[in-house]
């Protein structure tokens, strides 16, 4: 999917019309089994990660599919210098594994540019869970062959034999009966990003809810029985026309969830399930009245989910025992969880610390509770949605295109012992990557400007002359900084990496986006082999894309790279988990820079590269 292509035609065309138009798949739902054969969703590349790819069963029909292409269309993102087929093939990698269950990646494709070094690799790797479908679409099409499944997987053309071919090919490997849901009525058609029903959100919820008989508890309850689904439009209950039921909700009382009857997610079908349930439960006696949160976000995390995207709104009114419950919460946010907090009428601060954000910890019992409500679907929308036809309603006049999913940020405390720091007797000898956090709108990322400028480089135990090269590279949107980004040796002094720094800076983005693998992905692409080279990560905020920073390292370590990380600022993220050793992480404050730099230079000279 790229931008002013003049191929883009043909590839839009053969994915959209020709691809599924077989009936060699099962989209919707067995009228017999109530399963799906088929579970579809349409990936762009590159720039994978930017586009909110819905998940797999994510597309019910070949027109739901079709619009997922439409809607990516209208939001086609700007390409650089290392945009490749890999930005999908990662993405697959840590996002959407197959986790055991029959799989075929389909590649459709035009542009030579958009294959590097890196997909080969990832595509081996792949084949072990995938069988892996090229076509060629378009005039002067690449040969996409070498990342097939061999033999018989690799296609060049947009007909509809091709499309037939791939779909035979799949039902032989896995063959299965389906009987698809009667024909009905056609609904109306729709422009790109609009829906034939109405917009819903797509995902589980888990709603874990304070119970302990007071009068704050008695408000959660009244705001969950007759406020949170009072305009129920933005949630998809029911099933739709082909039998999916997108909003899946549960509730999880707390304390001692694992006491009350509890049910999976997708058991509440109208907006009376939730007061009936709480009324059901309301006679029986409390274990205790100690409000134990992590009682519920540590058994909400043991149940197994249903759907790509997970969401907990945590609803209570005692916030007593917030702070016994960070470890929970941070491990649902570190699972991929968003987490939304409601504060019954003590302050929304209170329950912050347990939320995705400050942005995602409300407060009711002030009159607002209708509007929270509202606020609560809208936020839930923004981070997954589909479109929900069940066969009466109208077109819905709203027009969604899928963004960016919604990120969190756990907050962690540790800390990080310091020998103190001595000169080496010769500098480091070798290469220094630093990786760090930048952006032009949040002031905590000051912390971090301040410390690579000021601290990160000025050691004695550096000669930027002579032996000791580094370069800076910005991250999220890495390859947008070009030639701002120094080469290797360009740098021969302190002040000239402090000039670089404030260049950057300069030309930082005005987006948050705490992406650590878009600095590594750059650096793998423009130096893969790593032999005598650190890379210092250093950030603030939490990384918003573990999985792909991890998939990443595991390929950097493997030609050579060692990794260091740093914490800047009070109130930083926790991003122990990339170093490679524990004693590699740092955490730096408002007085401690230099000495923490100190200590990193020793680190280096202790390597001894040759």
């Amino acid at each position: 999917m790229l931008p002013a292509s003049t191929q883009q035609n043909a590839i839009n065309a053969f994915v959209e019309n020709v691809l599924l138009n077989s009936n060699f798949y099962g989209l919707a739902l067995d009228i017999l089994t109530h399963d799906n054969r088929t579970l579809v969703t349409a990936i762009p590349y590159p720039t994978t990660d930017k586009y909110n790819v819905q998940g797999y069963g994510s597309a019910r029909s070949v027109d739901e599919f079709r619009n997922q292409v439409i809607a990516f269309n209208g939001m086609i993102q700007p390409i650089s210098q290392s945009s490749s087929i890999s930005d999908a093939l990662l993405y697959v990698t840590t996002s959407l594994p197959a986790g055991g269950v029959k799989s075929s990646l389909i590649i459709v494709g035009n542009s030579a540019a958009m294959i590097d070094n890196i997909a080969p690799i990832l595509t081996n790797q792949l084949r072990s869970d995938f069988d892996i479908y090229t076509v060629g679409v378009g005039s002067g099409a690449v040969d996409l062959s070498p990342l097939s499944s061999g033999t018989g997987f690799s296609f060049t053309g947009d007909t509809q034999q091709v499309a037939d071919q791939i779909g035979l090919k799949m039902a032989s490997s896995s063959p299965s009966v389906y009987c698809p849901p009667p024909v009905t009525t056609v609904r109306p058609t729709v422009g790109p990003c609009q829906c034939t029903g109405r917009w819903v959100y797509n995902g589980d919820l888990a709603i874990a809810f304070e119970n302990i008989k007071t009068n704050g508890s008695q408000s959660v309850a009244n705001f969950l029985s007759n406020t949170l689904l009072k305009n129920p439009d933005s949630y998809g209950l029911t099933n739709d026309v082909n039998g999916n039921q997108p909003s899946q909700l549960t509730l999880i009382p707390y304390p001692d969830s694992n006491t009350y009857p509890t049910y999976p997610y997708g058991w509440i079908r109208s907006v009376n399930d939730i007061g009936n349930y709480i009324d059901a439960i309301s006679p029986l006696p409390l274990a205790t009245p100690d409000p134990r949160i992590s009682d519920a976000l540590t058994f909400i995390s043991a149940q197994p989910t249903t759907l790509n995207s997970k969401v907990v709104l945590l609803v209570g009114s005692n916030g007593t025992n917030v702070n016994a419950a960070m470890d929970s919460a941070n491990q649902l946010k570190n699972a991929g969880y968003l987490v939304i907090t409601v504060a019954q009428t003590t302050a929304a601060s209170v329950f912050q610390p347990l939320a995705s954000g400050s942005q995602f910890a409300l407060h009711i019992g002030d009159g607002n509770d209708d509007a929270v409500a509202a606020q609560i679907a809208s936020m839930l929308l923004d981070y997954s949605f589909t479109c929900f036809d069940d066969g009466s309603s109208t077109p819905s006049p709203t027009t969604r295109c899928p963004g960016t999913q919604g990120t969190t940020q756990p907050g962690f405390s540790t800390t990080t012992s310091l020998s103190p720091s001595t000169s080496s007797s010769s500098p480091f000898n070798g290469k220094i990557a630093t990786v760090f956090e930048l952006n032009a709108v949040q002031p905590e990322i000051q912390n971090i400007i301040h410390f690579v400028r000021n601290n990160l480089y000025n050691s004695t135990n550096y000669d930027f002359a002579t032996v000791s090269e580094a370069i800076n590279i910005p991250y999220a949107f890495t390859d947008n900084y070009n030639s701002n980004i120094l080469q290797y040796g360009i740098a021969k002094s302190l002040i000239d990496l402090q000039s670089n720094v404030d260049t950057l800076y300069i030309n930082a983005f005005s987006m948050r986006d705490a992406t650590i693998s878009d600095g590594l992905v750059w650096l793998i692409n423009n130096y893969p082999y790593g032999i005598n080279t650190i890379i210092i990560v250093v950030g603030y905020h939490d990384d918003e894309n573990p999985a792909t920073t991890t998939f990443i390292l595991e390929t950097l370590r493997a030609q050579g790279y060692k990794v260091i990380t740093v914490a800047a600022g009070v109130g930083h993220g926790d991003l122990s988990g990339i170093a490679d050793k524990p004693e590699w992480y740092f955490q730096v404050n408002d007085s401690n820079g230099q000495t923490i730099a100190d200590a990193i230079s020793e680190v280096l000279c202790s390597l001894q590269f040759l």
